[in-house]
């Protein structure tokens, strides 16, 4: 049970401990009156909230594929419409 607690506490520490030390670094990107009335316009008063602190992106490659691999692309729309391409 020790072995079991003490495993516990050492991956909610290895998961907060990162967050907390990128804490400083965390900016708060407000968006232009512009933006947030282009956005409001679109998708309705109250879905826009407030800014929130935003961490570096740590790892890139759990977003993005850095490897070769071949891509099929649909045209939804004009004179390919359904067409596909690959790449």
């Amino acid at each position: 049970m020790a072995r079991i607690c003490i495993s516990f506490i050492l991956v909610v520490a290895a998961i907060l401990i990162p967050g907390l030390l990128y804490a400083q670094y965390a900016k708060i990107l407000q968006l232009s009156q512009t933006d947030r009335a282009a956005l409001e316009d679109f998708l309705g008063k109250g879905v826009v909230g407030k800014a929130v602190p935003g961490n570096p992106i740590a790892d890139a490659s759990k977003f993005f594929s850095f490897e070769d691999s071949a891509w099929t692309f649909r045209f939804t729309s004009g004179d390919r419409k359904d067409e596909t391409q690959d790449q």
